[in-house]
């Protein structure tokens, strides 16, 4: 059965739906960590590199951790459709396994970043593909919380997702306020990389569920090995469901086959793809990834009725009607009247003829005998063991009900419906399934523990490069040459102040505090970044000619100059049109330095 255009118009703009959900939690997760770092003043560095490297490792921690926070909110929130669902019960560890993954994740890749950025030179390029990294690691660390997403999935979404913010961020952060830069910048980052992590997986996953609650809302969410859980019971199940029991129901995909275990009708089986299941207030219908076989023709791929495209149902006498795929089976409530024997809890199992694959039966595992009227008008007696092979027109008399067998060619009355369309050749994809795939076998586990023993290896390594190569630092010294420039009889460099203004300041190595003029500090109480909270009180100050000047005190949120840049810097205010001074509230916290009148640079060590 093809797909029409708009079927599959219809499920591609259900997975950009929920890739922007996902992407916007990513956001807000994202933007709260960049707030709380700059609470935290984790944008300052220190001169000493092995400093540099844990504080940024720490800040991309902290970002990565509420990023991935946010991610998973979003995946509660959006199978449970209500926030307060998502504080109970076992979210509330996944959400802290979460928090710290995130944050290991975030560390590591901060960390690293840092290294070769200090080590290979300053390079956009650079940047970005350190953030590429940064969002790759995020992704494997919430492949290990988020149901069914796999790690290869998580780690190429990540990947993608971090590229792209990385690229926004750069350019964010060269138009305006550094501060600005990074709160939004992060934000961006946050949203690429929930985004394309969700596209990732409804791109290459093999089999999801949609949960229908009515007319226009629709929830997809990916099958895999970890069962799918619904019900009225909020704290252990993915989806709820009122006025049901507190398990339900619950789907898995396994070797190419969804199974239901239906706790309301107590049946536990292969289910096919696209025959919807009503449970309480919901409609639930599994599907599988579209397949192309050698033709070129449309098939499910993954359980199908029989061979040429045949299906078969049972439709009992009251109205009642099963689909026949292999593997199904069917329970007392299902056939009423019938009695399971004593090995068994079912009454009936479709089965394939072992010797011919394409004949099906249907096997009585009940204790009573069955009797089957052929289309032919033949009778035969279906002893328990035994098995009726499927015939269209086939009538079965269970003894206290009856039932006729009935068939169908594809895309007629038994509909098997069938997803979407492909994006990516088919070989692309059947390769990225066998890769993703996220059994805990042999090869996982080693797979894992390498990753691992790499990500430590690249943290040593980075700090290596760091600390041998890092640009502006003497081999010898290891210190950092900022440029100065001849002013009379003094040096001059510059400086930015509160990530608002940046101007020259004169080097007194005599003035015991940092001296701004008055228009400074207007300019800085007008944008916001000054405010009276931070003054603290008032000084009289000697100057180097002898004379004494009275000003307001104040601590500077942040200063810096070249690559050093602190917090809580005291200030006070000069006179309009004096001559900003960088004095020792600022230079005694550099630790070692001099001054190089050859060169004409200042030589700060660690």
């Amino acid at each position: 059965m093809s797909v029409t255009g708009s079927s599959a118009s219809r499920g591609n703009i259900g997975n950009w739906r929920k890739a922007s959900y996902f992407g916007l939690c990513g956001a807000g997760g994202g933007l709260v960590g960049a707030l709380l770092c700059e609470i935290l003043g984790l944008g300052s560095e220190p001169a000493a590199f092995v400093e540099v490297m844990v504080k940024v490792g720490v800040w991309f921690g902290i970002i990565g951790a509420l990023i991935a926070v946010g991610i998973l909110l979003g995946h509660v929130t959006y199978a449970a459709r209500s926030f307060s669902l998502a504080l109970i019960g076992s979210n509330i560890p996944r959400l802290a396994l979460g928090l710290g993954f995130g944050g290991v994740s975030g560390f590591i890749a901060g960390a690293v970043a840092q290294g070769l950025y200090t080590g290979i030179g300053p390079t956009e390029v650079l940047r970005v593909i350190c953030w590429g990294v940064a969002g790759g690691l995020l992704g494997i660390a919430l492949s290990f919380q988020i149901p069914n997403l796999t790690a290869l999935r998580g780690f190429a979404g990540g990947l993608a997702g971090g590229l792209a913010g990385g690229i926004v961020f750069i350019g964010i952060s060269a138009s305006g306020s550094q501060t600005f830069g990074r709160l939004f910048g992060i934000a961006i980052i946050g949203f690429a990389i929930g985004l394309m992590i969700m596209l990732a997986d409804a791109l290459f996953r093999e089999a999801w569920i949609e949960v229908r609650y009515g007319p226009r809302e629709t929830r997809s969410l990916t099958l895999g090995p970890e069962p799918l859980r619904m019900g009225s019971d909020a704290a252990h199940c993915a989806i709820y469901v009122k006025d049901t029991p507190a398990m339900a129901c619950a789907y898995r995909f396994e070797q190419g086959r969804v199974l239901c275990d239906d706790r309301i009708n107590n049946r536990n089986g292969p289910v096919p793809f696209g025959v919807p299941m009503v449970i309480g207030s919901i409609t639930v219908t599994p599907y599988g990834a579209e397949t192309r076989d050698s033709a070129g023709v449309s098939s499910v791929g993954a359980v199908s009725a029989s061979a040429g495209g045949t299906q078969w149902a049972l439709s009992l006498k009251g109205g009642r009607e099963f689909t026949l795929v292999e593997g199904v089976r069917l329970a007392p409530k299902d056939i009423l009247g019938l009695e399971p024997n004593d090995k068994n809890v079912w009454v009936a199992e479709v089965l394939r003829n072992p010797k011919n694959p394409a004949v099906v039966g249907l096997k009585n595992l009940s204790r009573h005998r069955w009797r089957a009227t052929f289309a032919t008008g033949r009778q035969v007696d279906i002893d328990p063991g035994r098995s009726l092979r499927l015939e269209n027109g086939t009538h079965i008399n269970f003894g206290t009900t009856e039932g006729r067998i009935r068939s169908s060619s594809s895309g007629n009355a038994i509909p098997i419906q069938q997803q979407r369309y492909q994006l990516f050749p088919n070989t692309t994809v059947n390769l990225f399934k066998k890769l993703s795939h996220n059994s805990a076998n042999w090869y996982s586990r080693r797979w894992l523990a390498a990753v691992g023993i790499g990500a430590v290896i690249l943290v040593v390594f980075a700090a290596m490069i760091g600390r041998d190569h890092s640009p502006n630092r003497s081999a010898d010294a290891r210190t950092e040459e900022i440029k100065l420039e001849s002013s009379g009889n003094t040096y001059q460099l510059k400086a930015t102040i509160n990530d608002t203004v940046k101007i020259n300041f004169t080097l007194d190595t005599g003035a015991s505090d940092v001296l701004i003029p008055a228009e400074v500090a207007l300019t800085l109480l007008g944008s916001g970044t000054l405010s009276e909270r931070d003054f603290i009180g008032y000084q009289t100050y000697k100057l180097a000619d002898g004379s004494t000047l009275p000003s307001a005190q104040f601590k500077l949120r942040d200063m810096e100059v070249g690559s050093h840049r602190l917090t809580g810097v005291v200030a006070s205010v000069g006179p309009v049109g004096s001559s900003p001074l960088l004095g020792q509230s600022f230079l005694s916290r550099l630790g070692s330095w001099t001054i190089d009148n050859q060169q004409q640079v200042l030589r700060v060590g660690r």
